[in-house]
């Protein structure tokens, strides 16, 4: 990821800011690892690093992102398309990282996780790593970040809504869907991880 410039700048911030060895602790070991929205591969790379036994597949929109993710990794690939349209491969584990609140709608998060759920093996797990509305100073950070700086930098756009929830509506939606839910705060960045 040295590529100098501002690719470099970004994927210095987006590891500081996130929690990958928190992530990387509940991911499994072995098995297909779907890594939804996964932007410049960071964290798809680095969980195919920190496990040979992992066979990881990212997928993303934006087709200048997904190209600078393929590092040449064997156990990781990358996919071109919109994580809400495209076949997801039976995985042993999905991870939605930083991605939900970006989707048009709140309808759209519950599709996407009903579709999720439907490629998910037996005893799989979805990973949900979101950012919380507390600490305040932090979902505000976030909140200007995604409504104005993302849209700009990456589609051009001077405003775009993103969809946050809190930690108690993230579970109930959770739950809704029939699943067994565990949360974990992880505050070195903005994220919390569920």
């Amino acid at each position: 990821y040295k590529s100098g410039g501002f690719g470099e700048f970004f994927s210095f911030i987006r590891v500081w800011d996130a929690p990958f060895e928190e992530i990387e602790k509940v991911v499994p070991k072995k098995g297909v690892i779907t890594d939804l929205g996964c932007g410049e591969g960071i964290l798809t790379n680095f969980l195919a690093i920190s496990s040979p036994e992992r066979k990881l597949i990212g997928i993303e929109i934006d087709k200048e992102r997904m190209v600078q993710a393929d590092k040449g990794i064997s156990n990781a690939s990358f996919v071109y398309g919109d994580v809400t349209k495209v076949k997801i491969s039976k995985s042993d584990a999905i991870i939605f990282s930083h991605l939900l609140h970006h989707l048009p709608s709140y309808k759209k998060q519950e599709e996407l996780l009903s579709k999720s759920l439907e490629s998910l093996n037996r005893n799989g797990s979805l990973i949900v790593v979101e950012v919380d509305t507390r600490p305040l100073f932090k979902y505000v950070t976030s909140l200007l970040t995604d409504y104005f700086l993302v849209p700009w930098l990456f589609d051009r756009k001077i405003y775009e809504r993103a969809y946050f929830r809190n930690r108690k509506d993230w579970i109930s939606l959770f739950n809704k869907c029939g699943l067994i839910v565990k949360t974990a705060s992880a505050h070195r960045g903005n994220h919390s991880a569920t």
